[in-house]
């Protein structure tokens, strides 16, 4: 709704577990700690061997050749391919709610409508069979989500309370943590 579309996107569930190449990001502690908060396990493919990631790496064909190289300045992925007019450098063309808008609509009225071979159905019946098996487990609270994927420090609570950029943050709640946990409390800011 908020990109203006018309028409619905029916997917929705909880992710059990995330296959991941590793990439520097996969492996921090908050990305871990997230996955952890939302009861996702994480698992990396080998280094070097896109064939086990073969799903992904098919949709993202699919995703470059029917949506982003049919934008306006793109590059199809090579410098080779790609002229004058088209350089990222020069002024950017899209702004990210344009990308946005144009992947959805893409997904919704194109991609989930069209018949999958590995499926052997489109993606919305495939959805909608499974659906009515209750094979999806029920999606969490997005405000969960977004809390989970959040940027945080850990600190340690003190007699004054926490400090945070350079600011002391004091309450009553705050010493009740530091109490209860023998004075050795931290927290996640």
């Amino acid at each position: 709704e908020k990109l203006g579309l018309h028409g619905d996107y029916l997917a929705s569930g909880r992710c059990e577990t995330l296959v991941s190449d590793n990439a520097q990001e996969f492996h921090s502690a908050s990305f871990k700690k997230a996955l952890e908060t939302v009861g996702c396990s994480l698992t990396y493919t080998p280094a070097g061997k896109p064939w086990y990631k073969g799903k992904v790496e098919r949709l993202m064909r699919t995703i470059n050749h029917e949506v982003i190289h049919r934008l306006p300045g793109t590059t199809r992925g090579s410098v080779a391919d790609r002229d004058d007019k088209s350089s990222p450098h020069r002024k950017p063309t899209l702004t990210i709610e344009d990308l946005r808008r144009k992947l959805w609509t893409w997904v919704i009225e194109e991609y989930q409508k069209r018949h999958h071979r590995g499926l052997g159905s489109t993606p919305i019946s495939a959805w909608e069979a499974s659906r009515k098996q209750d094979l999806q487990p029920l999606p969490l609270a997005s405000d969960i989500v977004k809390l989970a994927f959040s940027t945080y420090v850990v600190r340690k609570v003190t007699q004054k309370g926490i400090e945070f950029r350079g600011l002391l943050y004091h309450a009553r709640e705050i010493q009740q943590v530091r109490r209860r946990h023998d004075n050795k409390g931290t927290v996640l800011v």
